[in-house]
């Protein structure tokens, strides 16, 4: 495996010259995309990397994210502290990693944020804005918001939400309906009347508008006797959607449990599961096919398919699980002390963790050297099996996100080399194309 060392430090797009690695047979190299530009590459080996100072320092929340479209180019969102002003930028590159475009705007991203594509291509951003953001369609105010973009960066249309709601999650469907959930609180009307009135605390939702930015419908998540939040969602092949996230139930326990849940394409409730033994929280979920992935973080006792798995550490264990479409539990893997990122495609599911000590070890075939690292990319077969893992950089906000292209390659992005200044920490955005 080649050291990831050669990454850092890049200051502009660039192919990495990281030693020479003979080339795939022909019967295991990875299927082209149709416009994809990236040679055929062997495993284990870097394809590009782009680097930019003056990220925003978030700590333990992301200040980038990534998503990658059907002919393999990335769609990356980022949040900038340049000295004197906020701002946030939305950036394009092609699969080689040139830049192909960028759209940057003069205002403060909200604490959560996150970014899609749909079939052709359209980029959809969603968060919260402060009262200078225009992304194109006149100033948002103080309000959560979704936004569409053409491939080619051009502003299609924005649609504001409400003051008390915040958009964790965006996805879309086969139609190019946009998804979003999150959370919500008393008063809250995006369309279809005020979501959430039984308390003051917030709650999770979910909520849909199709193509055009037209209102379908939303719904709370959650009741009176508990609170959930939503972190994520993901479309499934009947055009409904998965969400995970995690639950406390008030009359039960003070502990948050992970929690995966179904809803038809036009809302109504299909299947829930939840883990009441476990402490902690799913993070983010994707779909490849019939399969959903899920990964998370947990501290306690994690019971899948009846099978109890304790927490490895009192920092708590990563995990990878996998359900069919109709909430069946198939498989389970553990890594690192928490799990933050999955993107499944084409057969393959890579995961973002963070590693917490490199003297924990990693399941993966081959021996991994993670030294000086803590966060590490893993790849798995759609059955579960580890194929190989790489360290990625000495913070576990060195990897936030990751996207796999149709050519097999994992988009990275996250921030690295953290800067004491007197305005406070900063930090280096990195966006790197890998061959898990």
């Amino acid at each position: 495996m080649r050291p990831f060392g050669c990454l850092v430090g890049l200051s502009a797009v660039a192919l990495l010259a990281c030693g020479t690695s003979p080339e795939l047979d022909a019967d295991s190299a990875p299927t082209q995309a149709e416009g994809a530009a990236l040679p055929v590459l062997a495993p284990g080996s870097s394809a590009w990397s782009y680097s930019e100072p003056r990220l925003e320092y978030r700590g333990n929340r992301r200040a980038s994210a990534v998503a990658v479209d059907r002919q393999g180019n990335a769609y990356v969102l980022a949040a900038f502290d340049p000295a004197e002003e906020y701002k946030f930028s939305l950036l394009s590159f092609d699969p080689s990693g040139q830049q192909r475009w960028r759209r940057d705007f003069p205002a403060r991203l909200g604490p959560e944020f996150d970014i899609t594509t749909d079939f052709w291509g359209n980029v959809f951003i969603a968060s919260s804005s402060d009262p200078s953001l225009d992304l194109g369609g006149g100033p948002l105010g103080t309000r959560a918001f979704v936004a569409k973009f053409s491939s080619s960066g051009s502003f299609l249309w924005q649609k504001p939400l409400c003051d008390s709601a915040e958009v964790f999650s965006v996805t879309t469907d086969s139609t190019g309906a946009v998804w979003l959930g999150g959370s919500v609180a008393k008063g809250c009307n995006i369309g279809g009347g005020p979501l959430w009135e039984l308390n003051d605390s917030a709650q999770g939702f979910i909520a849909k508008f199709d193509a055009l930015g037209e209102y379908v419908f939303s719904r709370a998540i959650g009741g009176r006797g508990d609170r959930v939040i939503v972190q994520d969602l993901a479309v499934t092949a009947d055009n409904g959607v998965v969400v995970v996230g995690g639950r406390y139930v008030f009359s039960e326990s003070e502990y948050i449990r992970p929690f995966i849940s179904k809803f038809a394409s036009n809302g109504p409730h299909r299947w829930f599961r939840e883990y009441p033994e476990a402490y902690g929280e799913f993070w983010d979920v994707d779909v490849d096919q019939d399969q959903l992935v899920v990964v998370g973080t947990y501290s306690l006792d994690f019971v899948f398919k009846g099978v109890s798995y304790p927490a490895t550490s009192i920092f708590g264990t990563g995990l990878v699980v996998t359900y069919t479409s109709a909430g069946s539990e198939t498989w389970l893997r553990r890594l690192g002390s928490w799990v933050k990122a999955v993107s499944a495609r084409a057969g393959q599911v890579a995961v973002l963790a963070s590693v917490g000590s490199s003297s924990q070890p990693l399941p993966f075939p081959e021996q991994v050297d993670v030294s000086g690292n803590d966060g590490v990319l893993g790849l798995y077969q759609a059955n579960g099996t580890p194929i190989r893992a790489r360290g990625i950089g000495r913070y576990h906000q060195s990897g936030w996100d990751v996207a796999l292209s149709p050519i097999g390659v994992a988009t990275v992005t996250g921030n690295e080399d953290n800067v004491s200044d007197p305005t406070g920490y900063t930090a280096t955005l990195n966006v790197f194309g890998l061959v898990p």
